[in-house]
């Protein structure tokens, strides 16, 4: 579990705790490393389940050089039937026991060019073809997200069909509490309707290009309409984003937010008017499903999962090209039974994925 990293938490440590959370109201017998007290205590909360006797303390970063040395030291300790894991930097052939690890995305193989000024350390772990597959063949069962997933899998790392199981991933959804909205409104200052991007400042996360899909829509829209983006900053991104919002002088339109907590991350779906999701891929896209859940319209790239996630109930668009984003973002505003319909939608859509039948797959697997 120590891909939970802080209380803010990402995609990976989004499934990490849903999964879990299934997983231990089915089973007690597991054994949790985390990495501190403090997200110990996180995990806790939000699983609502006494959890100290499972908890077992490893102090190193999951992505660390010293994880591969302290990990399998840790595993001949503890002697457990089989170790899983929700990302698939970890594996390692000192660990004895059956091993399961997620592959979510080969994003970083996929794009190289876009993590040139990545760590070395990091292109070592996630962008070489030869350390991919030789970390992958140590595993007894490789999970993925999406079939697009998946068929990348055997097209860059030619992993066997039968070595592979998609397991999508599923979406929560909470009571929204109305004088909590009104508060986030004036915390964020959100004294406008606004279209809604969540994901990290990644180059294949086309934030630039949303930018510039912003930029091209009419002066109207934009007084009515500001732009969120919630997402965590990259030193090697955000700098570049910052100074194209200046540039295009919309800084009073365009808001970052770099991060918000899992808790209140859904009035934001509940206050925007649509999602604008032009990412160039995504190993699964959960922010579009979490979007749908809430009944927000989406517009999404006809790229990767996302279409598979969607399906019928979303927009989907060419994210190169800008105009044709602009004039399907304008006809969703403008057509009030076009956008009454894709809420619904949505809403038909996502009842289809759920945590509960996610952590059963995998359940199933650990049991084979």
């Amino acid at each position: 579990m120590r891909w939970i990293r802080s209380i803010n938490i990402d995609g990976i440590a989004n499934f990490t705790l849903n999964t879990t959370r299934e997983l231990l109201k089915n089973d007690d017998q597991y054994i949790l490393l985390v990495e501190s007290k403090e997200i110990a205590n996180f995990i806790e909360n939000n699983i609502s389940i006494n959890l100290k006797d499972n908890f077992y303390y490893l102090n190193c970063s999951v992505t660390s050089l010293k994880n591969i040395y302290l990990l399998p030291k840790i595993i001949k300790k503890l002697k457990p039937d089989l170790f899983f894991s929700p990302c698939y930097s970890l594996f390692s052939p000192f660990i004895t026991c059956k091993q399961i690890g997620v592959v979510h995305d080969l994003i970083p193989l996929i794009f190289p060019e876009m993590f040139k000024k990545s760590s070395l350390k990091f292109k070592l772990s996630y962008a070489n073809t030869f350390v991919l597959k030789k970390i992958l063949s140590y595993l007894d069962k490789v999970i993925t997200v999406s079939n697009s997933t998946k068929n990348d899998l055997i097209k860059y790392l030619n992993i066997g069909t039968d070595k592979i199981k998609v397991i999508v991933e599923g979406v929560n959804v909470i009571d929204l509490d109305e004088n909590r909205l009104s508060e986030i409104n004036k915390q964020y200052n959100m004294n406008k309707e606004y279209f809604l991007f969540i994901g990290r400042h990644e180059k294949y996360k086309n934030i630039d290009g949303l930018i510039k899909v912003y930029y091209q829509l009419p002066n109207d829209i934009q007084e009515k309409y500001n732009l969120i983006i919630i997402g965590k900053y990259n030193v090697n991104v955000t700098p570049r984003l910052i100074n194209m919002i200046e540039n295009f002088k919309l800084k009073e339109n365009i808001i970052l937010i770099e991060s918000v907590t899992p808790n209140n991350l859904p009035y934001f779906y509940k206050k925007a008017k649509i999602l604008i999701h032009i990412s160039l891929y995504e190993g699964f896209g959960l922010t579009v499903l979490e979007a749908m859940s809430y009944g927000l319209p989406v517009i999404v790239s006809d790229r990767a999962s996302m279409i598979e996630v969607a399906g019928d109930a979303c927009i989907n668009v060419n994210p190169d090209n800008h105009s044709i984003v602009v004039d399907k973002l304008l006809e969703v505003l403008n057509n009030d039974t076009l956008y009454k319909s894709l809420s619904v939608k949505g809403l038909e859509r996502a009842k289809k994925f759920t945590w509960i039948q996610s952590a059963k797959e995998i359940q199933e697997i650990f049991y084979s």
